[in-house]
């Protein structure tokens, strides 16, 4: 049974391949380049990072690609990315984020997701 463990939410996901590349040190057109001709299918920047998404098995292709050029990968997974979000206000993000902090920490959760789109003050006083 695909997906069973989204239950009745799986679907508004889909599984993606995600690659994060550091933005410092890699020009956008060059990484951009790399991504496309290695099969990737989107790239965008958030604060100073690249994700890059991929289909599931295109994943170690685009990974050993950016390798090869000698671009840094900070991390490279498979996971569930929302088909579209929900916007939210701060309030209501820092409960969610508060309610999905504590059900990631139970011990029969492997992995949370959510298609919460998170205001850009949220996420500035998250990373200070």
């Amino acid at each position: 049974m695909r997906n069973a463990h989204l239950g009745s939410v799986a679907w508004a996901f889909e599984q993606k391949g995600l690659i994060t590349v550091p933005a410092e040190g890699v020009s956008e057109d060059q990484l951009l380049e790399v991504v496309l001709d290695a099969g990737g299918e989107d790239m965008q920047r958030t604060g100073n990072v690249f994700q890059v998404t991929t289909a599931p098995l295109e994943l170690y292709r685009v990974k050993k690609a950016l390798a090869d050029k000698g671009i840094k990968v900070e991390s490279a997974e498979v996971t569930q990315m929302p088909k579209s979000s929900v916007p939210v206000d701060a309030d209501v993000g820092r409960k969610l984020m508060d309610l999905l902090g504590q059900i990631d920490d139970h011990d029969d959760v492997q992995s949370v997701y959510s298609n919460m789109e998170l205001p850009e003050s949220l996420l500035a006083s998250m990373a200070q």
